[in-house]
């Protein structure tokens, strides 16, 4: 006789039935949102680094769409419902709304406007960034975990260009900077090894803090198994920044992360693998000259098998590490309270001072002050080696900060627009070459846009830097990692920033917009409403909603116009190389359609126009592109020869003499 009869004849009352634990499903939205910040990264970084107009282009009209059409429906939340959220957004949109009125004053309308859309792309990275982390309690998580494995996979594809040359596009930077070997820094994908020192070290807390947050001990595994192949991608890149750029990164994440020690333990690990596969590298010098020899395909094999068993060995290493810290109690001398540990620093730092000073320290710093104020121009010459990781020389970049400051000094609270800085250069640079950027987003942004344009993004930054730390250490443990995960990484790119152009880099400056939303409203929780004021409440979200719309209306403007006006170039300069200069000529003149502020669509309607014979025209389209830049000595260079084919000696000379006051250490006008 069953129970439920016998309950049934007793009286009793039926016992009730346990509940059934639902299946797991799959997280569809986490796993979009993971792809997309993935994606975003990656797919710049294969194209060149994002650094052309195009594909950055292409990213921030996706990006904007995406956050029309997602707050218009109320399928994505409204950024800024915080006021840690709303204070970064506000600096940053207060950028990109000053690069927007500099049009008003710049000297060239066309280099501000690309501007713009860099920034309007930016800008709608971290609104959608925020958005993402915002949407959902794990949404941060999901956000971190896709800037994390993007960067790695980056990395390791540098580091694999390498090791399989034949797999990847002919490294052609030799030809142009011969007697370098300048093949020797990797350079695969970003086309820029110093980009890829700073890509590496952004990228090693951010695999650290994977390895003790990640859900699954697979996952665990891989993030330790990727941190000798950053190692290795920053010792191939033999970059000066890269090592800074580490060493500020992972400085800021330990400080800010608990429990250190377990971290500190899988670091060493993956140092020592890094170490591994560097001395395998630099022991087969075929590889490390990195050219496509036969043996170097075969050294480039070996070393292959070898970094396979390095990250294996680094993976089951970090794996068990991860597992002893959870499992086995540590005495109390290696937990220290967080007091004790800021007593044990001070006390190490204390020791630590007068120890350097009487090694040395102080007249070594100074040595390599020196060292970096200066030119260095024959240490550029020497050939390419690990060695210049620990190299001083600037490269030239205290002279460019120089000349940033002397440029702003002209305009301070303004500045002379942005994308300008290459002008002020070719005419008052301390020494002949080209030179396009400031080396430095901050003295950059400075000279092109004076006072108010350095503390809108100088206090940008720093926003995201602290509020990031702020918010970090008060989190509870399972945040506080990847609070402090985000902020490291922050940091990383924020001092790349101050030392190299990374800025106009999209990938990095993606990841850095990406993980800056991490920081600023990572698991932040909205404030509960109340019944009696849900109408008001209502309002204003359509309000906010509306004006997103708004905004995205605008930037999706802003970005649209370069974009088409770069397409239409490109496409011009591809139909003039083939010969079809009918075709060329079509494309520049939509170019110019697009942007009719532009100089470069007439400056290529005139050099079409040259090669078809069409003197007269061709100096016409020369004389508009001087009158949109006149700044530029190019547009009075190709004038001077136009009109010098035309047999006009006069104005040939007078467009002569303009492009030499523009740029007198240009080579071919120098006469002694």
């Amino acid at each position: 006789m069953g129970a439920l009869e016998t309950r049934e004849r007793t009286g009793e009352a039926p016992a009730p039935e346990e509940p059934r634990q639902a299946a797991p499903t799959f997280d569809w939205g986490g796993a979009a949102t993971w792809l997309l910040a993935a994606f975003l990264v990656v797919y710049l970084a294969l194209e060149n680094g994002g650094y052309g107009p195009i594909p950055r282009g292409q990213v921030g009209i996706a990006v904007w769409w995406l956050l029309l059409l997602g707050v218009a429906v109320e399928a994505l939340p409204v950024p800024g419902r915080t006021r840690a959220s709303l204070a970064a957004l506000g600096l940053l949109g207060g950028f990109a709304a000053w690069t927007a009125i500099s049009m008003g004053w710049t000297q060239s309308e066309e280099r501000t406007a690309a501007e713009l859309a860099r920034v309007a792309t930016h800008l709608g990275v971290l609104v959608l960034g925020i958005c993402l982390v915002t949407r959902r309690r794990a949404g941060g998580r999901q956000v971190l975990g896709g800037v994390t494995a993007g960067l790695g996979l980056v990395a390791a594809l540098g580091v694999l260009s390498r090791l399989q040359m034949s797999w990847f596009p002919v490294n052609e930077l030799g030809q142009v900077l011969p007697g370098i070997e300048i093949e020797r820094r990797l350079s695969y994908p970003l086309g820029y090894s110093s980009a890829i020192g700073a890509l590496a070290g952004m990228t090693l807390p951010l695999l650290l803090a994977a390895t003790a947050s990640a859900r699954t001990i697979a996952v665990r595994a891989l993030a330790a198994a990727a941190i000798p192949l950053a190692g290795l991608a920053l010792y191939l890149a033999t970059s000066g920044t890269g090592v800074i750029v580490a060493t500020a990164a992972m400085l800021a994440f330990l400080a800010l992360s608990p429990d250190r020690l377990p971290k500190l333990l899988v670091l060493a690990a993956g140092a020592g693998g890094a170490a591994v596969l560097a001395l395998a590298v630099e022991s087969r010098e075929a590889l490390a000259r990195g050219l496509p020899t036969p043996p170097a395909e075969a050294q480039g094999d070996e070393v292959t098998w070898i970094a396979l068993g390095v990250c294996a060995a680094v993976a089951a290493a970090g794996v068990g590490i991860g597992l002893a810290a959870r499992n086995l109690r540590r005495p109390r001398l290696l937990r220290p309270t967080r007091a004790e540990a800021a007593i044990a620093t001070a006390a190490v730092v204390v020791v630590a001072i007068p120890v350097a000073i009487a090694a040395g320290l102080p007249g070594e710093a100074s040595d390599r002050w020196e060292v970096f104020k200066s030119h260095g121009e024959g240490a550029r010459a020497e050939p390419s080696s690990p060695g210049s990781i620990l190299d001083s020389t600037s490269s030239g970049r205290y002279q460019f900060w120089q000349a940033a400051v002397e440029q702003g000094e002209t305009a301070p609270w303004k500045g002379t627009g942005p994308g300008t800085f290459e002008f002020w250069w070719a005419k008052h640079g301390s020494y002949k070459g080209f030179v396009r950027n400031a080396h430095s987003l901050y003295l950059e942004g400075f000279a092109e846009l004076g006072i108010v344009g350095l503390l809108l993004i100088g206090g940008f930054v720093l926003a995201v830097l602290g509020i990031g730390a702020g918010r970090a250490l008060r989190a509870p443990p399972d945040q506080r990692l990847a609070l402090a995960a985000a902020t490291g990484g922050a940091v990383g790119f924020a001092t790349a920033a101050a030392l190299d152009w990374v800025w106009q880099l999209g990938a990095l400056a993606v990841a850095f917009m990406l993980l800056a939303a991490v920081a600023v409203s990572g698991w932040s929780m909205p404030e509960p409403t109340r019944r009696r004021r849900r109408s008001r409440r209502q309002n204003r979200n359509r309000l906010q909603r509306a004006a997103v719309v708004a905004m995205a209306v605008l930037a999706l403007i802003a970005i649209w116009f370069p974009l088409s006006g770069a397409t239409h170039l490109r496409e011009s300069q591809a139909d003039a190389a083939r010969g079809d200069l009918a075709a060329a000529l079509r494309e520049a003149e939509d170019a110019a359609d697009a942007q009719p502020y532009a100089a470069s669509p007439v400056l290529q309607e005139a050099l079409v126009l040259e090669r078809e014979g069409e003197l007269a025209r061709a100096a016409v389209a020369a004389r508009e592109a001087t009158r949109k830049e006149a700044a530029n000595w190019r547009t009075w260079t190709i004038l001077a020869r136009i009109e010098a084919e035309r047999d006009r000696v006069a104005p040939a000379l007078r467009a002569y003499r303009r492009a030499v006051e523009r740029n007198p250490n240009y080579i071919l006008f120098r006469t002694g």
